[in-house]
Protein backbone atom coordinates (compact mmCIF):
# COMPACT_ATOMS: atom_id res chain seq x y z
CA UNK A 1 0.00 0.00 0.00
CA UNK A 2 1.41 3.30 -1.01
CA UNK A 3 0.09 6.28 1.37
CA UNK A 4 0.87 9.76 1.00
CA UNK A 5 1.95 10.94 4.24
CA UNK A 6 4.38 13.27 3.83
CA UNK A 7 4.81 16.70 5.95
CA UNK A 8 6.61 18.55 4.31
CA UNK A 9 4.49 21.43 2.52
CA UNK A 10 5.33 21.46 -1.37
CA UNK A 11 6.99 24.85 -2.49
CA UNK A 12 5.81 24.62 -5.80
CA UNK A 13 2.83 24.15 -8.56
CA UNK A 14 4.64 20.64 -9.56
CA UNK A 15 5.29 19.57 -6.00
CA UNK A 16 1.88 20.46 -4.96
CA UNK A 17 0.02 18.52 -7.60
CA UNK A 18 2.50 15.43 -7.11
CA UNK A 19 1.37 15.57 -3.05
CA UNK A 20 -1.95 15.81 -4.64
CA UNK A 21 -2.12 13.08 -6.79
CA UNK A 22 0.10 10.75 -4.21
CA UNK A 23 -2.92 11.53 -1.63
CA UNK A 24 -5.49 10.49 -3.89
CA UNK A 25 -3.61 7.06 -5.25
CA UNK A 26 -3.36 6.90 -1.85
CA UNK A 27 -6.82 7.01 -0.46
CA UNK A 28 -8.12 5.32 -4.17
CA UNK A 29 -6.13 2.17 -2.72
CA UNK A 30 -7.43 2.09 0.43
CA UNK A 31 -10.80 2.58 -1.02
CA UNK A 32 -10.46 -0.37 -3.74
CA UNK A 33 -8.75 -2.95 -0.75
CA UNK A 34 -11.73 -1.62 1.66
CA UNK A 35 -14.38 -2.56 -0.74
CA UNK A 36 -12.52 -6.13 -0.87
CA UNK A 37 -12.21 -6.78 2.72
CA UNK A 38 -16.08 -6.09 2.82
CA UNK A 39 -17.01 -8.78 0.92
CA UNK A 40 -14.02 -11.35 2.02
CA UNK A 41 -11.29 -9.94 4.59
CA UNK A 42 -9.17 -12.21 3.73
CA UNK A 43 -9.13 -11.89 -0.07
CA UNK A 44 -6.87 -8.98 0.71
CA UNK A 45 -4.32 -11.24 1.62
CA UNK A 46 -2.50 -8.59 4.44
CA UNK A 47 0.18 -9.69 6.37
CA UNK A 48 -0.05 -8.74 10.31
CA UNK A 49 2.66 -6.47 9.82
CA UNK A 50 0.69 -4.51 6.96
CA UNK A 51 -2.14 -4.91 9.10
CA UNK A 52 -0.58 -2.96 11.94
CA UNK A 53 1.40 -0.49 9.54
CA UNK A 54 -2.18 0.45 8.56
CA UNK A 55 -3.07 1.31 12.18
CA UNK A 56 0.30 2.88 12.42
CA UNK A 57 -0.05 4.74 9.85
CA UNK A 58 -3.82 5.66 10.38
CA UNK A 59 -3.03 7.31 14.17
CA UNK A 60 0.06 8.61 13.20
CA UNK A 61 -1.25 10.68 10.17
CA UNK A 62 -4.31 11.67 12.22
CA UNK A 63 -1.69 12.96 15.06
CA UNK A 64 0.12 14.68 12.70
CA UNK A 65 -3.08 16.28 11.42
CA UNK A 66 -3.53 17.50 14.77
CA UNK A 67 -0.15 18.95 15.83
CA UNK A 68 0.54 20.43 12.52
CA UNK A 69 -0.39 23.69 11.38
CA UNK A 70 0.98 23.45 7.53
CA UNK A 71 -1.02 19.86 7.10
CA UNK A 72 -4.20 20.69 5.27
CA UNK A 73 -6.83 18.72 6.85
CA UNK A 74 -9.08 18.55 4.46
CA UNK A 75 -6.89 16.86 2.26
CA UNK A 76 -5.89 13.93 4.51
CA UNK A 77 -9.58 13.52 6.19
CA UNK A 78 -10.60 11.37 3.15
CA UNK A 79 -7.68 9.13 3.32
CA UNK A 80 -8.00 8.58 6.87
CA UNK A 81 -11.56 7.77 6.42
CA UNK A 82 -10.33 5.07 3.48
CA UNK A 83 -7.90 3.73 6.47
CA UNK A 84 -10.57 3.82 8.77
CA UNK A 85 -12.93 2.26 7.17
CA UNK A 86 -10.58 -0.48 5.64
CA UNK A 87 -9.44 -1.55 9.09
CA UNK A 88 -13.03 -1.19 9.78
CA UNK A 89 -13.53 -4.38 7.25
CA UNK A 90 -10.62 -6.04 8.13
CA UNK A 91 -11.89 -6.22 12.09
CA UNK A 92 -14.46 -8.58 10.88
CA UNK A 93 -12.13 -11.28 10.21
CA UNK A 94 -11.22 -13.18 13.50
CA UNK A 95 -7.34 -13.00 13.17
CA UNK A 96 -7.52 -9.97 11.50
CA UNK A 97 -9.28 -8.17 14.45
CA UNK A 98 -6.68 -9.72 16.98
CA UNK A 99 -3.81 -8.09 15.11
CA UNK A 100 -5.70 -4.67 15.13
CA UNK A 101 -6.28 -5.06 18.92
CA UNK A 102 -2.85 -6.23 20.09
CA UNK A 103 -1.72 -3.20 17.58
CA UNK A 104 -3.94 -0.85 19.20
CA UNK A 105 -2.73 -2.09 22.69
CA UNK A 106 0.84 -0.78 21.40
CA UNK A 107 0.45 2.52 19.34
CA UNK A 108 -1.97 4.33 22.32
CA UNK A 109 -0.53 7.11 23.93
CA UNK A 110 1.35 6.33 27.44
CA UNK A 111 -1.14 8.18 28.83
CA UNK A 112 -3.76 6.07 28.34
CA UNK A 113 -2.05 3.04 29.56
CA UNK A 114 -4.35 1.78 31.71
CA UNK A 115 -7.24 2.21 29.23
CA UNK A 116 -8.27 -0.71 26.86
CA UNK A 117 -7.39 -0.39 23.85
CA UNK A 118 -11.27 -0.09 22.71
CA UNK A 119 -12.14 2.14 25.17
CA UNK A 120 -9.01 4.29 23.76
CA UNK A 121 -10.33 3.97 20.74
CA UNK A 122 -13.92 5.13 21.31
CA UNK A 123 -12.61 8.39 23.28
CA UNK A 124 -10.56 8.74 20.03
CA UNK A 125 -13.67 8.12 17.62
CA UNK A 126 -15.57 10.53 19.93
CA UNK A 127 -13.31 13.51 20.29
CA UNK A 128 -12.98 13.48 16.53
CA UNK A 129 -15.25 16.55 15.40
CA UNK A 130 -13.58 17.80 12.00
CA UNK A 131 -15.08 15.08 10.18
CA UNK A 132 -17.70 13.23 10.86
CA UNK A 133 -16.99 10.51 8.34
CA UNK A 134 -13.74 9.66 9.88
CA UNK A 135 -15.50 9.23 13.53
CA UNK A 136 -18.11 7.39 11.90
CA UNK A 137 -15.51 4.97 10.59
CA UNK A 138 -14.04 4.56 13.78
CA UNK A 139 -17.20 4.13 15.39
CA UNK A 140 -17.15 1.36 12.88
CA UNK A 141 -14.02 0.20 13.60
CA UNK A 142 -14.70 0.04 17.20
CA UNK A 143 -17.91 -1.65 16.69
CA UNK A 144 -16.42 -4.43 14.42
CA UNK A 145 -13.46 -5.11 16.95
CA UNK A 146 -15.83 -4.88 20.15
CA UNK A 147 -18.41 -7.37 18.97
CA UNK A 148 -16.11 -10.07 17.10
CA UNK A 149 -17.31 -13.41 18.09
CA UNK A 150 -16.71 -15.18 21.14
CA UNK A 151 -13.58 -16.96 20.68
CA UNK A 152 -12.25 -14.23 19.85
CA UNK A 153 -12.43 -12.38 23.22
CA UNK A 154 -11.30 -15.24 25.32
CA UNK A 155 -8.01 -15.07 23.09
CA UNK A 156 -7.87 -11.19 23.85
CA UNK A 157 -8.51 -11.63 27.37
CA UNK A 158 -6.16 -14.30 28.09
CA UNK A 159 -3.60 -11.58 26.15
CA UNK A 160 -4.47 -8.87 28.13
CA UNK A 161 -4.16 -11.04 30.85
CA UNK A 162 -0.92 -12.15 30.19
CA UNK A 163 0.04 -8.64 29.29
CA UNK A 164 -1.34 -7.23 32.42
CA UNK A 165 0.94 -9.93 34.31
CA UNK A 166 3.94 -9.20 32.21
CA UNK A 167 3.82 -5.40 33.29
CA UNK A 168 2.68 -6.29 37.13
CA UNK A 169 5.61 -8.67 37.40
CA UNK A 170 8.34 -6.30 36.12
CA UNK A 171 7.16 -3.54 37.70
CA UNK A 172 7.45 -5.94 40.97
CA UNK A 173 10.65 -6.88 40.28
CA UNK A 174 12.04 -3.46 39.51
CA UNK A 175 10.99 -2.32 42.66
Amino acid sequence: MFLATSTDSPTSANDNADHRDGTIAGQLACDILSNLASHAPRASHATKDRVSSLLTLLICTHDAKQSSSTLDGRNLCPQLVAMADLAANLARDTEYSIVLICSLEQLKPRTRANTSSLAFLTQWADNINEDAGLRASLRSLNHNLAWTDVSTKVCVQKLAASTFLERFLHVHANQ
